[in-house]
């Protein structure tokens, strides 16, 4: 058996800020504006390599921010997990085992998480308010994500929760919960599956690393000098299309 486990924003999906071209598809809506697109040749291409191994999101968004997208007009992922990892959508319900067990790995972390919220929601350059992403990690926007990254860092317990930034966003997320503790998980439970994954970001480097194969932009090599079999998308090049281009004659 084989999946491929994939990030969306800016791996399979791209926003209207990014520039691929006009030969591009709408993919989700957000108050009545077309604000994710894929290339056709991505959906082309995804609609032939969902036939050969099962496709599975594998996403930092929540659900909501999830059920926005609509990545082919007539399939969407029997699976997908969100909140990195945390919870698994099967036929666009919970599964509430997973969700369950999601929690009980982050409970160690419940103290850090409560002091950081009151440091988030004390924090005057905040652009945002302090969302809990489905009970599992926090959320905002700041204007010096970076100054308040090392204000974090300097009182949190760090063997519990770790401070993420992308761009503005300020993510405290506890450190068991990662995109390879997914893959871990998974490994657990079908011990013998061949996993490729796909992702863009530091939040996607623990999936990379623990894939049995990784795509990736060439800004992350220096995170997966331990992972053998990688294949590096050049910048300017869509990692979309070269991982399911290299999936459709390689499977």
């Amino acid at each position: 058996m084989q999946l491929l486990l994939t990030d969306l924003d800016n791996t399979l999906i791209y926003s209207h800020r990014r520039d691929i071209g006009v030969q591009r598809e709408h993919v989700e809506w957000y108050e009545g504006k077309q604000i994710s697109f894929m290339t056709r040749k991505s959906q082309q291409l995804l609609e032939l390599v969902r036939q050969k191994l099962l496709v599975i999101p594998c996403t930092t968004r929540s659900i909501a921010q999830y059920q926005r997208i609509r990545l082919l007009p007539a399939w969407q992922p029997p699976y997908a997990f969100m909140a990195n990892g945390g919870v698994l959508l099967v036929n666009g319900w919970v599964e509430p085992q997973w969700y369950q067990e999601s929690l009980d790995r982050i409970a160690s972390a419940e103290s850090a998480l409560q002091q950081a919220q009151v440091l988030l929601e004390q924090h005057t350059e905040r652009l945002l308010p302090v969302q809990c992403i489905d009970g599992l990690f926090l959320y905002t926007k700041s204007s010096v994500p970076e100054q308040l990254r090392q204000q974090l860092e300097a009182v949190l317990d760090l063997n519990q929760v770790q401070v993420l930034l992308h761009g503005a966003k300020v993510y405290v997320m506890p450190c068991t919960l990662t995109k390879g503790a997914v893959v871990k998980r998974i490994r657990q439970r079908y011990p013998q599956i061949y996993i490729w994954a796909a992702g863009d970001s530091t939040f996607d480097v623990p999936m990379l690393q623990a894939a049995d194969f990784a795509f990736a932009p060439e800004k992350l090599a220096s995170h997966l000098s331990g992972q053998s079999n990688q294949y590096l998308v050049a910048e300017g090049q869509l990692l979309a299309e070269e991982m399911l281009q290299y999936l459709q004659y390689h499977i």
